[in-house]
């Protein structure tokens, strides 16, 4: 038996996954069903499965931070996701499975019985730094709409966006400040896969770029460029447990 966590921030994705495994892989036993990145870290620590079947492109907490935060676990992954082509051969390359969506039953099939033929734990930390090394060129700018065109800029150099409306100011290592004519829902959706957190309805940060975390009455963030910025209650509990592990 295999027991096994499904981490998906779409109820109709755990639903139908999690009916599949039932139909399809008997040999798996689903522990629990988490609709979020926040969930699955808990459910990981708690239940400590030998397989997860994990999203990638989550709101707040991905896939990859869900990685990071239980790099010190032993437990199989398998990637559930819409990824392009080149995502795809990098996960392949890392030696991570995977599952297009919407997920084929024959592939489920074959990537259980896959799971099931590993005689040895996999090394997480490692799989988890060459998927992102191989991610890298695909992911490495994303384009944004300015006054004068398109500005491509390397996900690493932000360290904080602003809403403004329907516009959305981007804070650089450098300085520099582009106003964009994205909403700051869109530009965290191109942030996906990178270390960005939505900490208030109007800050969107790079975790890299954190400076301190005050846990006072509300919360507050201070920022590599000095900025003090609202951290939503709601969100809270969330953010910090990205740091928890550090």
């Amino acid at each position: 038996m295999i027991t096994a966590i499904i981490i998906d921030d779409e109820p109709s994705a755990l639903d139908v996954l999690n009916m599949q495994l039932r139909q399809f892989c008997p040999e798996v036993k689903v522990l629990e069903l988490c609709n979020s990145g926040i969930k699955g870290i808990e459910a990981i620590r708690q239940h400590q499965p030998q397989l997860v079947f994990l999203d990638i492109e989550m709101p707040h907490v991905t896939g990859f931070d869900v990685l990071a935060a239980t790099s010190q676990l032993d437990y199989l992954v398998v990637f559930t996701t819409a990824y392009d082509q080149f995502a795809i051969k990098a996960f392949k390359y890392a030696a991570v499975d995977y599952l297009l969506k919407p997920v084929d039953a024959d592939e489920l099939i074959m990537a259980v019985e896959r799971v099931s033929r590993f005689s040895q734990k996999q090394d997480l930390a490692g799989k988890l730094n060459s998927l992102l090394k191989n991610l890298q060129p695909s992911l490495q700018r994303i384009a944004l709409p300015a006054d004068n065109g398109m500005q491509l800029v390397n996900p690493t150099d932000i360290v904080r966006c602003e809403s403004d409306s329907n516009y959305t100011t981007i804070f650089l290592l450098s300085g520099k400040k582009i106003v964009t004519a994205k909403t700051l829902k869109d530009v965290e959706e191109s942030l996906t896969g990178f270390s960005f957190f939505r900490i208030h309805q109007s800050h969107l940060i790079n975790t890299s770029h954190v400076v301190q975390i005050i846990k006072g009455e509300g919360g507050s963030v201070i920022m590599h460029d000095g900025a003090s910025l609202p951290l939503s209650r709601t969100r809270k509990e969330a953010f910090l447990e990205i740091f928890r592990k550090l």
